[in-house]
């Protein structure tokens, strides 16, 4: 069985975590009327997708900041999930808690990513101390 590495995990992380965020970034914007193929709505979507690529990027390329990326843009979608959360209507409705569920979920994997970019700086300081 092949290992997962470090960089695999945050990658997966982070994509989930963006699915999730655009996810809860639609719902959100229908439910104050907006449109889905709005400017404000796909430039906001478009925003999330550009953080994710660029966190996609860092890690395949092992930038040396990437950890710091990986952890502000995951700390971001979990703050995008988390609001969503706290901002739904109808919460006892059906929609309400799957927009609910989704984002306790989306807030759970950007926690997860968040680790993920902890241990990725640990692992990289280790490897400086050890001078590799």
């Amino acid at each position: 069985m092949k290992k997962t590495t470090n960089a695999n995990k945050i990658i997966a992380y982070t994509i989930i975590a963006m699915v999730l965020a655009a996810v809860i970034e639609f719902c959100m914007y229908a439910q104050v009327g907006q449109d889905w193929n709005s400017a404000a709505v796909l430039g906001r979507v478009g925003f999330l997708v550009a953080l994710a690529v660029l966190v996609v990027i860092f890690v395949a390329l092992r930038v040396r900041l990437s950890s710091y990326v990986t952890i502000l843009v995951n700390l971001y979608l979990g703050i995008i999930n988390l609001g969503g959360l706290l901002q739904v209507h109808d919460r006892s409705a059906m929609s309400g808690l799957l927009i609910q569920l989704v984002a306790i979920c989306g807030i759970v994997v950007a926690v997860a990513g968040i680790i993920q970019g902890i241990r990725q700086r640990l692992n990289y300081t280790y490897s400086r101390l050890e001078g590799k």
